[in-house]
Formats: C-alpha cells, sequence, structure tokens
C-alpha cells in the first residue's frame, strides 16, 4: 500500500473538520458568527486533490508507463463505493420516513451526484448559503463533481502538452494556465457568483495550485519546516475566522487558504506539527466524514431533533468509521459494483418523478401547500379573486407577500396584486438576484406599484417582504453597479419614500416572518400519515411539538428599525405578522393535526397564512373582530366602503 504522507492527512483532517465545524454551526446554531469561514475547507480539499494527480500523471507520465484507463479505474475505486454507499443509505431514510416532495428532490440530486453533475444542478437552482440549502442533503457532493469532472480533462491535457511540447513544457504551461484560470475564476464571480461557487471551470485555479506544489516544492535553510508548516496552517485559520458567507466566492480572498495550503504541501514537513494520533485517524476518516456529516445534520434537524453537538459528532464520527472501514479501504471492486451504480442510479431515477406517492396512506392537506400557490409574480398590475366584487386593496411584494394570497381568495377578496419573487424594488434600490443581475421584471415593480396606487388612493397598500434576504444584494435603481453599504439607511430611504410617491394611499408595511429554515412541520405531517415500522418508531420518540422558538436576534432588530422608522409617517402603519402565530419567539409551526404552519421552513402554507390573514385584515380595518377566521367579508368590506367615500 502506497505511503501516505503525515502533513497531507493532517491537512485534511483541519479541512474536514473546518467544513464540518461550519456545517454544524449553520444548522445548528444558525445565528452564531463561530468559524463562519470554515467552508474554505473545500478549497484546502481541492489544493490537495490537485497536488495528488499531478503527482501521479506526471510521475506516470516521465516514467512512459501512465494510463488513462488505470488512472480512471483507481479514481472510481477510491471515491465511488462510499459515496454511492451513502446515497443509497439516506434513500432508504427519505423511502421510509420523508414526503413525497422530499424524497423527490433527494431522489433527483442522488442521480445528479451520481453521474457527478450536481454541482451543475445547484449551480442553476440553489445558493449554497441561503437557508434553504439546508434541507438538501447531497449539496455537499457539489465538489465530489468539480473533483471528478477535473480528472477527466486534467490527464487528458497534460498528455496533450506533453506529446505536443514536450515533457520539460509541462512545469511552465501548468504555471501559465494555473494564472489564467485563477484571473478568470475571480473575474467569474463578479460576473456570475452563483454559479461561479459551483463551476469546475471557476474552482479549477484551486486544484492547479496543488499542482504548483508538486512542480516548485520549497526548499530553504532559512526558515524551518516546521515554521514554514505553521504559517500555512495560520493562513488556513485565519481564512475560516475572517472570510463569511457575505463575501462571493470564489475571489482574490481565496488566495489565502490555497496560499496556506500550497505552503504546508511544498513544505513537505516529514515532522508534522499535525502527527497526533487522533488529526491523522480524522485525516484517514476525512472523506468518509466529509460524505455522511452533511445528511446527517440535515435529516436531525429536519426531524425536529433538538440534538446537542457532542451527540451530532458523535454520529458522524461512527458512521464515518464504519464506512472507511466496510467500503472505503477495498479496492476489489469489479462488476458487481458496476450492476450496483447502474441500478442505484435507475431507482435513483424512478423516485425522481414522483417521489413514490404510494407511500402515504392518508390524504396530505390542500392546506400544506405554499400560500402562494398559482398566483402569477411577474412585477406587473394583475388583479385576483371575485369578479362579481370590487378589489378591496392593492397587495405588493415578493414570495412572502404572495404566500397570503390563497386565504385571501378563499375569504372572498378580490385585490390588485404587484409580485415577483426574489425581488427588492423601491425608490432608489433595486436588488440583484444571486446570478448578479437585476430582474427587468424587479426593477418594474415599484413603478407599477405607485402607478396603481396613485390611480385607486382609496385603496389601502398592502407591502410585504422578506426584508431581512436583501440585506446584501440591493444597488442602486441609477447605477446597477454601486452596491447598497448601509443597508438600514437604504430602508428608512425607501421608507420616506413610500409615504411621498403614494401620498393618498394608507400603507401598511408588513415586516419579517420568523422562520423556521428547516422544513420540520412537512417532516412531521408526512411522519403521521405514513404506516410503516420507522415512521411508527419515530412517532414514540419525535415530540413533533406544534410551537417552537425561532428567537431571531437580527429579524428582532430589523422589525424594530421598520417600525421605528415608519412612525415618521401619518400614511404608514406597520404589522408584525409574528403577533398572529407567537408569543414573542415562541411561535406555532404546526397545526393541531399537523399541518405545517410553515411550508419549506420560510414561507407560509395556506393553513399557515389563515391566522395570519386574519391578524392583518383586522390591522387594516377590514374586520372587527379575529374571533371568526373564516368569515366572509361582504359587510366588513361594504363598512369600508361607506367610510372611504366619507
Amino acid at each position: 500500500m502506497r505511503k501516505l504522507r503525515n502533513d497531507i492527512t493532517g491537512l485534511r483532517a483541519i479541512a474536514v473538520l473546518a467544513v464540518t465545524i461550519f456545517h454544524i454551526c449553520q444548522s445548528l446554531y444558525p445565528n452564531s458568527n463561530f468559524l463562519r469561514g470554515g467552508f474554505v475547507g473545500v478549497d484546502v480539499f481541492f489544493v490537495i486533490s490537485g497536488f495528488l494527480m499531478t503527482k501521479i500523471i506526471y510521475t506516470g507520465i516521465e516514467k512512459n508507463n501512465f494510463s488513462l484507463t488505470t488512472f480512471y479505474q483507481n479514481r472510481a475505486k477510491r471515491i465511488c463505493p462510499s459515496l454511492f454507499i451513502t446515497i443509497l443509505l439516506f434513500l432508504v431514510v427519505y423511502y421510509f420516513i420523508f414526503g413525497v416532495g422530499d424524497l423527490k428532490k433527494y431522489a433527483f440530486d442522488s442521480l445528479c451526484a451520481l453521474l457527478f453533475i450536481s454541482n451543475i444542478s445547484f449551480a442553476q437552482n440553489t445558493d449554497y448559503f441561503a437557508a434553504s440549502s439546508l434541507n438538501q442533503p447531497l449539496l455537499h457532493t457539489w465538489s465530489l463533481s468539480v473533483e471528478w469532472q477535473f480528472y477527466i480533462f486534467y490527464p487528458v491535457i497534460l498528455l496533450l502538452i506533453a506529446k505536443t511540447f514536450g515533457r520539460d513544457k509541462l512545469k511552465n504551461i501548468t504555471t501559465l494556465l494555473t494564472i489564467v484560470l485563477t484571473i478568470f475564476g475571480i473575474w467569474y464571480t463578479t460576473y456570475n457568483p452563483k454559479e461561479s461557487y459551483f463551476m469546475t471551470y471557476s474552482r479549477s485555479f484551486e486544484l492547479l495550485i496543488g499542482a504548483l506544489a508538486f512542480f516548485y516544492p520549497i526548499y530553504t535553510k532559512r526558515v524551518s519546516k516546521k515554521n514554514l508548516e505553521l504559517l500555512g496552517l495560520s493562513l488556513i485559520l485565519i481564512s475560516c475566522i475572517i472570510i463569511n458567507e457575505d463575501n462571493h466566492w470564489p475571489t482574490a480572498f481565496s488566495l489565502l487558504p490555497c496560499l496556506g495550503a500550497y505552503i504546508c504541501i511544498a513544505t513537505n514537513n516529514e515532522d508534522t506539527v499535525l502527527k497526533n494520533v487522533i488529526i491523522q485517524k480524522i485525516g484517514l476518516y476525512s472523506y468518509s466524514i466529509y460524505l455522511m456529516h452533511y445528511p446527517i445534520l440535515v435529516v436531525m434537524t429536519n426531524l425536529g431533533f433538538d440534538a446537542f453537538v457532542l451527540q451530532t459528532v458523535l454520529l458522524i464520527l461512527i458512521s464515518a468509521i464504519i464506512i472507511y472501514h466496510v467500503f472505503e479501504t477495498r479496492r476489489n471492486y469489479g462488476y458487481i459494483f458496476l450492476a450496483f451504480y447502474t441500478a442505484l442510479c435507475s431507482i435513483s431515477y424512478y423516485f425522481s418523478l414522483d417521489g413514490a406517492p404510494y407511500r402515504v396512506k392518508h390524504i396530505v392537506p390542500e392546506g400544506s401547500l405554499y400560500g402562494g400557490k398559482t398566483i402569477t409574480n411577474e412585477g406587473d398590475v394583475r388583479i385576483e379573486g371575485n369578479k362579481d366584487k370590487r378589489p378591496l386593496f392593492i397587495i405588493s411584494g415578493d414570495s412572502f407577500s404572495r404566500h397570503y394570497m390563497r386565504d385571501l381568495l378563499s375569504r372572498g377578496i378580490k385585490v390588485y396584486t404587484v409580485f415577483k419573487d426574489g425581488c427588492y424594488s423601491y425608490s432608489s434600490a433595486v436588488s440583484k438576484r444571486p446570478e448578479g443581475i437585476i430582474d427587468p421584471k424587479c426593477e418594474i415593480r415599484y413603478k407599477n406599484l405607485v402607478e396603481i396606487a396613485n390611480k385607486n388612493p382609496h385603496l389601502r397598500v398592502m407591502i410585504a417582504q422578506d426584508w431581512q434576504r436583501y440585506e446584501k444584494s440591493l444597488y442602486m435603481r441609477s447605477n446597477h453597479e454601486q452596491k447598497v453599504e448601509d443597508f438600514y439607511k437604504q430602508l428608512a430611504l425607501d421608507i420616506e419614500a413610500l409615504s411621498k410617491d403614494m401620498p393618498k394611499s394608507k400603507i401598511y408595511l408588513i415586516t419579517n416572518p420568523y422562520q423556521t429554515f428547516f422544513d420540520i412541520g412537512a417532516t412531521c405531517m408526512y411522519l403521521h400519515r405514513m404506516d410503516n415500522i420507522f415512521t411508527n418508531i419515530l412517532k414514540k420518540s419525535i415530540p413533533c411539538n406544534v410551537r417552537k422558538d425561532l428567537h431571531s436576534p437580527k429579524i428582532i432588530k430589523l422589525n424594530s428599525y421598520i417600525k421605528e422608522t415608519a412612525k415618521a409617517y401619518k400614511n404608514i402603519k406597520v404589522i408584525n405578522p409574528n403577533d398572529a402565530i407567537c408569543d414573542d419567539t415562541n411561535c406555532q409551526i404546526m397545526t393541531d393535526d399537523f399541518v405545517p404552519i410553515y411550508q419549506d421552513g420560510l414561507h407560509y402554507s395556506i393553513a399557515g397564512s389563515k391566522k395570519v390573514v386574519s391578524y392583518i385584515l383586522k390591522e387594516m380595518d377590514f374586520v372587527r373582530t379575529s374571533r371568526h377566521e373564516n368569515q366572509t367579508f361582504n359587510e366588513d368590506v361594504e363598512v369600508v366602503k361607506k367610510r372611504d367615500k366619507k
């Protein structure tokens, strides 16, 4: 067996610890700022992989015995068995415990991971740092897809370079390629930050920095190897501390952890400071730990476990050790393994079609669906509701405004709507999408809102947003390249403009709802509507509490700021939707018959919006009492019309 370098094994341990701690804090302690840059551990993994692959390929080319077939076989035997077993294990978990939508999504992500294209899929549909990403147990497989795609092309390129220009040119051309791709990767993040995070062409430079560690080993007598290694480790640690998810990635700051990894590897300190037996064991199990940690965290949080860190870490370690010894260390996989891979792909594809709805023995209530289902959001003015009635008011905003619509329509209410999801659009600022562009439909939303409001000054205007979402993504309407530096100051200016731009309208600002982040309610709903040995056990062990503490200092601060700012304007009133379902921050997250209040951990479901809509209508003076939540509003509407005429 090939002898492992202890310094690289230790570096693997540092990388996997950084990533795992980052994800534990992100999922179990979302308000924590501890090690917010831990995701750079993946960058360190890339540098290590680049070094090892370059060493294998270059040595083979130099000895004239390099085989592409053997290279790919060895890579497959190293990466695939543990990955496939992890996917299968959680496919079983999702089949027996989770709902139709969850299984369907997991199966689709499984198929992408098995085909090593998950980075491409996530680049189209996922923001790695968004709260919604915490419901995707295979999100971390994006990095494996990047590595595999790199493995496909990299040896071919090196072989072509060696054949065309000679072996002696490999070093110089690889160095030039590293410089070019580094510049490209950093630039591409400014152009399309969402896609840049996941894609191989914007990440390749990090693997090539590992190649430089092979081509340019560090030899010096002025500084000891130990001090050089400590310098490299310090750069990685500093990266974990000072970098956070607010920075798009990769950027020029990516060179910090990559340089740290380069120094550690190129120094080749045989008496490594990372020789501690525990660190070495963690490094040995690092791949299995990486595979297991994220799906375990996602499953635990979605099931509503209030797990302690120690419990979580022990579960991750035990499962990783089993995966390592039973599957990762084996290399004698043959045609049976290929048959297993084909079967797993087929099963994943089958479940991705419909999520196996036959597993659910009881009807899943429509009230569990998103509260804005089927409602158009194109930034234009629409009329929704009973065609025989007059519009009662105007409602505008993003998906956190739209999620009130199904309940409003069920009450026989007719409204003007001006919706565009994922959009902050007000007087002087507009939001950019994660991919770095401003949606034209978002840009026109505010103009359309002002026009319809001023044409109907007798109608109240309701505006709701996920306000906190846009803190880092606002740009000046007059200059799309000028980023808003002070979100709170900009918010105050836009609230002032609302009052001035719609001077005759009574405006109601709906503040940020608290959020569960995890789809706990939906998971409990399916648990109580499925009947198998696993769900029956979990029903007894998982409390499925109807209420949960959703304390969020960020949302509390923002809602208070909106309320205080709006006090200066007579035609603006602030309504806090949390007051309808929360006692302080202890909020209802499910109905008594286990229908979730939050459809996806963020938005209200149809059933969940019911109490909130009743409360909002009361605060808008459309109803005098909230005793009868299902009452029609004909009488109250007539009262309001007479009042408005006067």
